[in-house]
This record gives C-alpha cells, structure tokens and sequence, in this order.
C-alpha cells in the first residue's frame, strides 16, 4: 500500500508538502509559492530510471539501422556502446517527463491552470529535476455587495434627431457655388495649418501641415464638443472667403479629451479655398422614402428617435457596468501566475497580427514605423 509522509507547513508564506511513495522510489516535493506557481522537485531512483532509460534504447534502436540486429531488438548494451551512455540518459529523460508529467501533478495534488515548464535539471542520472506549474488564480472580491453606484440616465435629448436628419440632409445636399462671405450651412474648403506655442523640448509641436479640409458651419445650437480641432472652429470660419487667410488661436481645456493637447495653446492658420452653399433636400415624403421603407417623414423621424434612445441607453449601461466593475476591481485583490498573462500578451500580439494580415500589412513594418 501506498503510504505519504507530510510534512508540516513552515512559518513562511509558502506552503510546502513533500510525498515519500513507498510503492515506487520517487520523492516529490512541492512548494506553493506566492505568485500562484507550484514549484515542483522531482527526484526518481536509479531503479527507477533504470526502466525508462530500456525504454530509451529500444526508442533509438527503433530508429537506427544497427548491422545483424531487427530495429527495436537491439540489446541494451549495444545500443549504449554505440550512441554513447549519454544519448541514452537524455533520451530516457525525455520519455520520462513525458510519461509522468500528469502523475507527477497528481501525486502532488496539483490542478494546474496552464501548462507548466522545465526549470533546471539538478542531476540526470538519476534525474532530479525542478518543474513550475501555474495555478489558477486567487481572487478576492472583498466587500463586493456593498458597493453601491448611482444609476442616472439622462433624459433624452429630442434635438439629437433634428440634427441628425440635417446631417442626412446635408449629405444628399446639392453644392452651388457662393460668391459671398460664408455662413450658417455653407461648405468651406481649406487648408489648415497648425502649431502649439512654446512646446516642450523633443515634443512635435505640429498639429496639422497645410492638410486639405472641409466643413459644413452650424447652427449655434449644432456646437459639438467632439469638433477637430477644437469646439467651436467651425463658426469661427463665419465671414471667411475664397482666397482668405485667418489665423485662430486656442488654448485647450485642461481636461481634454486627447491628453497631450491639455492645457496647451496652439496657432491655427486657415487657408480658404472656396465657399459652397448647399441646396438641402425637403424632408418630405421622397426624402424618407430614399432612406429605407418609411411612408411619411413622421414614420422615419419616429424609427430614428426611437434607434438613438436605445442607443443612448445602451451606451449608458455600458458605461455603467464599467463604472461598477472598476469599483469592484479597485477593491479586489488578484493574484495570478505570471504564465497567465504571458498567454493574455501573445493572445493579444496573435490577434493584431490576425488583424493586420486581412489588410495585407505586414507586422514587423508596422511595429517600426510606430
């Protein structure tokens, strides 16, 4: 009968246990170490290893054409005479990890949560060798059911869809040349230029390089805080003509959305090329109609709302979720095996580098040029 001898865990902050089995010469023992990996010393017994490394010969035979012997039925010695003791160990080493990997985790109760790895080899023959396998990961979620956060979704703002079916609008607008100072709902083309003032020593202060653009100039009441380059330029083209040159400045916000603008003060130059009026389309009965299978601009005005409040409610609930999974997870302890996310890195490596080759790019060219 197999018997096991334990002994007790020390003060440390391991946990360590060591397995005598009689029915067969193999010490394991294992040490549960703080970053979730068991370390494992492995040490068999000359008899022990004694069979494998048979097992080692008869392997090498097998693939081996030795004069006046059948493969496989080589004798041990001759197979040693041959290829040399060496061969033979490592071989047998090599069957052995094989054989008893997932003896060897059970022996040591072990449920490992990936695979492990051969650390060092302290002798060969007989092997004693070290593994360290990674164990799932321990976590506490602490005092989880008493996080409390608010839900508050906002009312829905009606005059998002005016806008957007402007912007639909202005898409299927017809454009017509304006020999005049530009205004609300004209088309200005430009090249903009741009520059922080007084950057920071080895910080690109170029914003933009006389780089082509276009803009429809809203209403007072269209102003988004997602504008480029800043809120508001838009308006700011208010009165601007063919051939005009303006320069704007702007400081930005502190908490801008895009940190390295934040509380930086850039230079704009605007180089107008030509206003365009546009001619916008009804919003009657032809226009919804061309945007899918709507009967009257109330039908399609109705669609839209309601699509943009589920979204705004989604969005939210993303957004909120995210909100209480962070305040679960500032308050949570984790600890997992470095394994795990060496296997998250390559995933996420594996998963760019699917994506890049469906656009015919090349990995390593990207990595350079950023």
């Amino acid at each position: 009968m197999r018997q096991r001898v334990r002994v007790r865990p020390s003060p440390s902050p391991y946990n360590i246990k060591i397995f005598i089995l009689k029915d067969r010469p193999l010490n394991i023992e294992k040490t549960i170490q703080e970053d979730r990996q068991a370390k494992i010393t492995v040490e068999y017994s000359a008899a022990e290893f004694e069979g494998f490394k048979r097992r080692a010969a008869k392997k090498i035979s097998s693939n081996t054409k030795i004069p006046g012997f059948r493969p496989g039925k080589v004798p041990y010695h001759v197979v040693v005479n041959r290829y040399g003791e060496d061969a033979v160990v490592q071989e047998a080493f090599e069957i052995l990890v094989d054989a008893d990997y997932s003896k060897i985790l059970e022996e040591a109760e072990i449920e490992p949560s990936g695979v492990g790895s051969l650390e060092s080899v302290e002798e060969l023959n007989p092997p004693k060798f070290i593994l360290y396998v990674p164990l799932e990961p321990e976590v506490d979620l602490g005092e989880y059911r008493d996080i409390r956060v608010d839900y508050e979704l906002e009312d829905f703002d009606e005059s998002e869809v005016d806008r957007y079916i402007m912007g639909l609008r202005r898409q299927s607008a017809t454009i017509i040349p304006a020999d005049r100072p530009a205004a609300e709902e004209d088309l200005v083309y430009f090249n903009l230029s741009g520059e922080f003032l007084n950057p920071e020593e080895d910080e690109d202060a170029t914003i933009a390089d006389k780089t082509p653009q276009q803009v429809v100039i809203p209403s007072e009441e269209e102003k988004s805080d997602t504008e480029w380059p800043y809120a508001g330029f838009a308006r700011s083209l208010l009165g601007v003509r063919s051939g005009d040159v303006k320069e704007l400045q702007y400081t930005y916000p502190e908490d801008y959305q895009a940190e390295d603008y934040r509380g930086k003060t850039a230079i704009f130059t605007v180089d107008v090329q030509s206003v365009k009026a546009l001619e916008l389309p009804a919003f009657d009965e032809d226009f919804v109609q061309s945007m899918g299978d709507f009967e009257t601009p109330e039908d399609f005005r109705e669609a839209i709302e309601q699509k943009m409040r589920e979204e705004q409610e989604q969005n939210y609930e993303n957004e909120y979720f995210d909100k209480v999974l962070t305040e679960v997870t500032d308050n949570a302890k984790i600890n997992y095996p470095p394994q795990m996310l060496e296997q998250e890195e390559e995933q996420i490596l594996q998963s760019i580098k699917s994506r890049l080759e469906r656009q015919n790019l090349d990995f390593e060219t990207v990595s350079k040029v950023a």
